[in-house]
């Protein structure tokens, strides 16, 4: 799991750092993010495969995916979110998200590919969000 943290920590310094820069210390201006992984779930290697090669699979995985927002046999990861001001510690913005990977071989053979993905979205997502909201 900590190959994972820092895996995600590196995505959101790639991300971010883009557009803002990273200090080290509390000051004027200065927005603290906090940012836990909360969970991972790989995916089921046999119920993947089954569902990804199998026509009667294929057609299960794609009615739970519009059902419920996730292919059958995928892996998906969680998060929470603070982003205060670093002075005050005032808490500006909160919030959690679950991402459930994407089907295909790459999440057979990769049991966190769905945590990359994750990582990759919720990084641009930040870097996104902080430009567009303006904060800093």
């Amino acid at each position: 799991m900590d190959k994972l943290v820092e895996e995600f920590q590196k995505e959101i310094h790639a991300s971010v750092s883009k557009e803002f820069t990273f200090v080290s210390k509390p000051g004027v201006d200065v927005l603290r993010i906090s940012i836990a992984l909360t969970g991972v779930e790989t995916p089921n290697k046999v119920g993947a495969t089954l569902s990804t090669v199998l026509p009667v699979g294929l057609l299960f995985s794609t009615a739970s995916k519009i059902t419920t927002g996730e292919h059958t046999g995928g892996g998906s990861a969680n998060m929470e979110a603070v982003l205060s001001d670093s002075l005050s510690g005032s808490v500006i913005v909160v919030g959690l998200d679950r991402y459930a990977g994407s089907k295909g071989v790459g999440a057979i053979k990769d049991e966190f590919a769905a945590a990359r993905e994750a990582f990759k979205w919720w990084a641009g997502r930040l870097n996104y969000s902080l430009k567009k909201a303006k904060i800093l």
